[in-house]
């Protein structure tokens, strides 16, 4: 059962929101002190709320007696409705909606046991007040009174297939410490169906109790002397198996083993996140999970942030994840809706990726600011080359780059490929790279994806066909820049080895300049590369050679999935 949109009223600063739809990885921004923590609090404590449906009697009255048992330190009307409300509606209640899709299969366990249909869409509300609650079930047109009449086996239903999860801001050793002791307590049961472990239990016992009662003994002594009528005291210890489950400690080397209340802010807050996840999804036991995180980026390197943002997009694909942040990295690029901008006490989806860096406080340069997609390439002469070739193989692309929608910048050496990642992806672009198919193209993707900062499809390689090594001129046709190199340098591509392909084109193009007997370094290389360029530019729709253009194709079809998912 997913969770497909939330709307909250009348809870804490949040006076109202529109509904919102949530996705696999949904984000709350917007500046402080404006909701986002109330939104994310309302939406896990509604459903944990929910979730405590299953412990209600039978026929459960809307008593303040029920509504403790519903609200379980969930919900305290003066601290959780909004005070300048209370004056004036002293019987005031917050609204919590959740509109939730079932599974083929859940559709069918509906119809069993509350003896209804269903389409497969379950939207209700429940209502909390200061001693009452409510819960109904809002579905409109044909079936709704008949479903409204089924709230209570609904709300049953709904409860045992929800497992709402939350993460604070403050992550703590004692946080995790208690998540330790659930985990920890969690495997130990298994070994009391054990005859040997409660042999075990039973010998700890046989060996306390004489302790105990010397102890009980001693004490009705000196008691007595107070209060004659005492006859005896008696000290009883808890389960012992239940004591064997607590109190664990929790010791992390990194370098140095040290007990983690002792390691730094991050360690422990990156372990509480860590023991959290694992905790939920021990715990989830079939039913959906739903994980609310609140400012993950908090107490992290920037490293850790990014690497931290790689694993809850890796978890957003099998379960649900909602955060509120502060930090750009963790704006959903791929999906602008599923951004939420919380501001001047209301929430409503994010309309653009302009709307999000506004509200974020991202600053770019005039010529990136509309851009949502950034291909960083090699170097000035690639970037010339990909801005004439790539809108005369897409109109899909020409269109985007006329619109600023596609820009492009260059890394100035494949070294710097994690920098420029990191930097546009903190300026909420989606960014593909472009880099030769050499040792160092290929050891600075392999960094830039150990770093979560790119996937594989993020990037594509300038490989051509039979070469181990290669870059972005080999893949043109020698026809189009050979008699320009011969007017300029006198160096004939034609002769020599330049065309047996088995060096990359800057190293075929050196041997034929000494060769030649002409001077090459870097300077005389950037200027063949710029006089290639030129050519590219003039010539867009015969610079590349049939067999060797299959690198360009994909990264075309690379940059038009970006666009088209955008």
């Amino acid at each position: 059962m997913r969770l497909v949109s939330f709307a909250l009223s009348k809870y804490r600063s949040i006076i109202s929101s529109e509904r919102l739809a949530l996705g696999d990885f949904t984000v709350l921004i917007g500046p402080n002190n404006e909701g986002k923590s109330n939104i994310l609090q309302g939406l896990i404590s509604g459903m944990k709320m929910l979730s405590n449906m299953q412990r209600l009697p039978p026929n459960p009255s809307k008593s303040a007696m029920s509504n403790r048992i519903l609200v379980r330190d969930l919900y305290n009307w003066e601290s959780d409705f909004p005070k300048n409300l209370q004056s004036r509606n002293p019987n005031g209640m917050s609204i919590f909606e959740y509109h939730f899709e079932l599974t083929a299969a859940e559709i069918i366990e509906f119809r069993t046991e509350v003896k209804s249909s269903l389409n497969g869409l379950l939207p209700i509300r429940l209502s909390i007040g200061d001693d009452t609650w409510a819960f109904d079930v809002t579905k409109r047109g044909r079936g709704g009174p008949a479903l409204s009449k089924k709230r209570l086996p609904i709300a049953r239903f709904i409860s045992t297939r929800i497992n709402p999860r939350e993460i604070p801001t403050i992550r703590t050793a004692a946080s995790s410490t208690v998540l330790i002791d659930e985990m920890v307590g969690r495997e130990l049961r298994k070994l009391e169906g054990s005859p040997a472990y409660q042999n075990a239990l039973q010998k700890i016992s046989s060996l306390q109790q004489p302790i105990l009662e010397n102890l009980g003994n001693n004490l009705r002594d000196q008691v007595q002397e107070f209060l004659p009528d005492v006859r005896s005291i008696r000290i009883e210890l808890p389960d012992r198996a239940e004591a064997l489950r607590r109190n664990s400690r929790l010791y992390v080397d990194d370098g140095t083993e040290t007990e983690l209340k002792s390691k730094g802010d991050g360690v422990q807050s990156l372990t509480a996140l860590a023991l959290t996840r694992q905790a939920a999804q021990d715990a989830a036991q079939g039913r959906e999970l739903v994980l609310a995180i609140e400012e993950p980026e908090a107490h992290l390197h920037p490293k850790a942030i990014h690497q931290l943002k790689k694993v809850l997009t890796e978890i957003s694909q099998t379960q649900q994840v909602v955060v509120t942040t502060h930090s750009p990295l963790f704006a959903n690029k791929h999906s602008v809706g599923s951004n939420v901008i919380v501001d001047k006490k209301k929430a409503k989806k994010a309309l653009s990726i302009g709307q999000i860096r506004d509200c974020l406080g991202v600053r770019m340069s005039d010529n990136l600011s509309a851009a949502e997609v950034i291909l960083v390439c090699e170097g000035t002469a690639d970037k010339r080359s990909l801005e004439a070739l790539l809108p005369s193989l897409s109109t899909t692309i020409k269109t985007a780059l006329d619109g600023g929608l596609i820009a492009l910048d260059t890394m100035h050496g494949s070294s710097n490929l994690s920098y420029k990642a990191s930097t546009f992806l903190d300026q909420l672009c989606k960014v593909h790279a472009f880099v030769d198919n050499d040792n160092a193209g290929r050891s600075s993707a392999d960094v830039a994806k150990r770093e979560g900062l790119l996937k594989t499809n993020d990037i594509t390689y300038a490989t051509s066909i039979g070469m181990k090594d290669s870059e972005f001129e080999d893949l043109l046709d020698p026809a189009l820049y050979s008699s320009a190199i011969l007017r300029a340098y006198t160096v004939d591509l034609s002769k020599g080895s330049f065309s047996s392909r088995k060096k990359k084109w800057t190293d075929r193009t050196r041997d034929a300049f000494i060769a030649s007997g002409q001077h090459w370094d870097d300077s005389v290389c950037a200027d063949v590369k710029t006089i290639v360029a030129a050519l590219v530019e003039a010539h867009p729709t015969t610079a590349l050679k049939t067999e060797y253009r299959g690198a360009i194709d994909s990264l075309v079809t690379a940059l038009v999935v970006k666009l088209k998912n955008g």
